[in-house]
């Protein structure tokens, strides 16, 4: 919801699906977004006592991003968990199949 102090606003299901309770009567404006996808703005809806107000609401992709890669970078001679009391490292699946080789 814009505009609402405090901040209204909900967080959808699996399927999309969304409500916004204790809305206070009257005109709002609503923007609905997702990544990956373009936002969706309403403005001037038109909310009345007693009365749910339902829409559906078809957001539009956005074309990918072109050029951007993400990577992460571990360091494995650090523990993962820096409480563990013993030695711990992190192996890849690359890794595991070079150990289980060695032994047999």
């Amino acid at each position: 919801m814009v505009g609402t102090d405090p901040l209204q606003g909900a967080i959808s299901d699996f399927d999309g699906h969304f409500k916004i309770e204790n809305v206070a009567v009257g005109k709002v404006s609503l923007v609905v977004n997702f990544t990956g996808y373009k936002p969706a703005s309403f403005q001037n809806l038109d909310l009345k006592s007693g009365k749910e107000l339902v829409l559906n609401i078809a957001l539009k992709k956005t074309l990918p991003l072109a050029g951007v890669e993400i990577v992460e970078e571990i360091n494995k001679s650090e523990a993962v968990n820096s409480m563990s009391g013993t030695s711990t490292r992190t192996f890849s699946v690359e890794e595991t199949q070079k150990v289980c080789r060695s032994h047999q």
